[in-house]
């Protein structure tokens, strides 16, 4: 005899603790999975989620290693673009403080922590 248990696994952004809540709670959603742009950006700039996260914006192929050519080779253009064009504020000047890297290098604003 065999068994087969599709026990089924749902992204809940509110479960990744390493992300502040404030942070969390500027994460637009499908449900409770982050709703990502044609980049994989959620609606924090510079945010980007991979894998299981994307699966309900851009299907279950995503899910799986299979997606991560695509997704790696869409993340990295669009930040070398993003990138070209963006100017880092200073402490001092207008606007957000930059207060470091994130994920990728992609500069953090003050306003941005992943992290308190």
């Amino acid at each position: 005899d065999n068994l087969l248990a599709g026990t089924g696994f749902e992204v809940d952004i509110d479960r990744l603790d390493f992300l502040a809540p404030d942070l969390r709670a500027r994460i637009t959603r499908i449900e409770r999975s982050v709703r990502l742009d044609r980049h994989f950006q959620s609606s924090v700039r510079g945010l980007y989620f991979v894998g299981t996260a994307s699966a309900m914006s851009f299907g279950p192929l995503f899910r799986f290693i299979s997606g991560a050519a695509y997704t790696s080779n869409v993340i990295l253009r669009h930040l070398g673009r993003t990138a070209r064009r963006s100017a880092i504020s200073v402490p001092g000047s207008a606007g957000p403080e930059f207060v470091g890297r994130g994920s990728f290098g992609v500069p953090l604003r003050s306003d941005e922590r992943l992290a308190p």
